[in-house]
């Protein structure tokens, strides 16, 4: 249905529900909340549209329907995305917004980043199955990098490489710090979800 929900978490009950803009081919999957780019004052939604390349985002505040901000088409270009599937914010000690991370997958997988202006600036990664990309002029390779999620305390990106069954630890500045589970390990199948808890722990 392409719907967005916000849900009571004690009773269940819908308390706010509104649908994408376009969704003829396809649904959204990623959602994040964070502080809006260009306003930190306020509380941004921020939804993966993936079947239409592109971020959409929400004023959370401001209780409309329709996205606030879009940005990104489709394509392969800096700033352009194929299948988008999860947005990461890392905020300053201030609560500004320093950087927004875009994870993609579709044959360009990739983590691409963009300044609070929602300028490109750089990305990382390139599609490949782990066991043959890894070692190839080591490069990182992904193949569907489902969910990503910033752990401001330890600086780092936290990406699910679902089809090569592992977590990626990263810098901020994309450089691989290291695999959890993956190969022959048997540790996880198709990891999608990804919540960081605290305390150097994620759910998955």
């Amino acid at each position: 249905g392409a719907r967005v929900q916000r849900i009571d978490p004690e009773t269940g009950r819908g308390l706010r529900l509104f649908t994408t803009p376009k969704h003829d081919n396809g649904k959204p999957t990623g959602i994040t909340l964070a502080p809006m780019p260009g306003d930190d004052a306020r509380l941004g939604l921020y939804v993966a549209d993936t079947h239409e390349h592109r971020v959409l985002v929400y004023d959370v505040e401001s209780g409309s329907d329709e996205p606030a901000l879009a940005f990104g088409s489709m394509g392969v270009e800096d700033g352009q995305f194929t299948y988008p599937t999860d947005i990461a914010v890392l905020t300053d000690s201030a609560g500004r917004v320093e950087r927004i991370y875009v994870s993609e997958y579709g044959g360009h997988d990739r983590i691409s980043v963009f300044s609070p202006e929602l300028e490109f600036l750089f990305d990382f990664g390139v599609f490949g199955v782990a066991h043959e990309g890894d070692q190839a002029e080591h490069r990182v390779v992904f193949d569907r990098p489902q969910s990503i999620a910033v752990d401001s305390r330890a600086r780092e990106l936290i990406v699910t490489d679902a089809c090569n069954h592992r977590l990626g630890r990263f810098t901020l500045e994309g450089e691989h710090i290291a695999w959890i589970g993956g190969g022959a390990t048997d540790l996880m199948r198709y990891p999608y979800g990804l919540e960081l808890i605290g305390d150097r722990q994620v759910l998955v």
